[in-house]
């Protein structure tokens, strides 16, 4: 599984996960022209999508979605409420498809698994994207969080969050202080601690993509929302990715990935974790009860091979030659005689 951006901020998001032949968009809050440029950044012609999918009904989400989807014939999933709080007209859609915001469905070869969010929107829905292994988390709007946003986001392998704006910096700048109270407010936008306090409340053990994302022009920098989320991670803060405004980030690949793999963590000095003993990993993944079961078999697999090639080696060729009574040809020495063990058989 894989994702891209297309771009994300307050002037148009849209993001790109694909699984195999299915490619699902999230947003689509640019123009139709827009969009097909941006997908032709990633190797994509409209034609690729399988569908676009709507978070709420604010503009930078979804102005363009209605006349891409009209356009190439696409399905739209969207939520009751976001259909009726969005202006635009409808009827003459492909294909909608209601969806509730707390029932899991599937399209193609990707789970999706959507929660609601506070936020000043009729009924905004964001999405955890699964292939029954690997999962990928998406919250860019949101004012506040709660327990179930963390449930649904924790155990992630990767994260896109937002990091809005600094707080010091949106209240000591040139919005009117009722825009101010509204963005951070509850059902506004989440700031860089917030965000960081969100994401230190996770299970970050199989985190491989950490994403910035809805990053302010005005009220933030890259570089306070790297840092902020960095300090959690315990990270360099260049290893946290940043979905720009106008460029997005290009396509990002959710690996198969052992505990001790994890990127963040390959880092040298005394905070590097010890690698853990194959073991330990089988015996947590069995306590955790990890979802990818059959990845706990193929480590209980290779074991099994490799004690069963350590007994081949420690046997007697076949066929066996000649020998004196009690001794053998030794092992990667040939025509050296020494005693046999106990343990093995006299040939005669």
């Amino acid at each position: 599984m894989r994702f891209a951006s297309l771009g994300s901020g307050s002037r148009g998001n849209a993001l790109v996960v694909e699984q195999e032949l299915t490619r699902l968009m999230l947003d689509c809050g640019y123009p139709v022209r827009e969009t097909e440029r941006r997908l032709a950044r990633l190797g994509l012609v409209p034609g690729d999508l399988a569908g676009i999918l709507i978070t709420h009904e604010h503009s930078d989400h979804i102005a363009g979605a209605y006349k891409f989807a009209r356009k190439y014939g696409l399905p739209i999933w969207i939520t009751h409420g976001t259909l009726k709080g969005f202006a635009g007209d409808a009827s003459d859609l492909p294909q909608i498809n209601i969806i509730d915001s707390h029932n899991a469905f599937s399209v193609g070869e990707l789970q999706l698994l959507p929660f609601p969010v506070p936020h000043d929107a009729r009924e905004p829905a964001h999405y955890v994207f699964s292939d029954g292994a690997k999962r990928l988390g998406v919250l860019t709007d949101t004012g506040s969080s709660t327990s179930h946003i963390e449930a649904m986001l924790t155990g992630c392998d990767a994260l896109v969050l937002e990091c809005n704006h600094d707080l010091d910096m949106l209240m000591n700048g040139e919005y009117p202080q009722a825009l101010k109270a509204r963005v951070a407010g509850r059902y506004g936008h989440l700031d860089n601690r917030s965000a960081a306090a969100l994401l230190a409340s996770l299970d970050r053990t199989r985190l491989q993509h950490l994403i910035a994302a809805h990053i302010s022009q005005h009220n933030n920098t890259v570089e306070l929302a790297c840092e902020a989320l960095a300090q959690v991670m315990g990270c360099a803060p260049g290893w946290i990715g940043v979905a720009d405004q106008d460029e997005g980030f290009g396509w990002r690949e959710i690996l198969w990935l052992t505990s001790w793999l994890r990127p963040w963590r390959r880092r040298p000095g005394p905070e590097r974790q010890r690698v853990r003993p194959e073991r330990q990993v089988q015996q947590r993944l069995q306590e955790q009860r990890h979802p990818s079961r059959h990845l706990l078999l193929r480590l209980r697999r290779g074991q099994q091979g490799q004690q069963a090639r350590a007994r081949a080696r420690l046997q007697v060729p076949w066929p066996v030659p000649a020998v004196r009574e009690g001794e053998h040809f030794g092992r990667n020495q040939p025509g050296r005689m020494r005693r046999t063990p106990r343990s093995v058989l006299s040939v005669s």
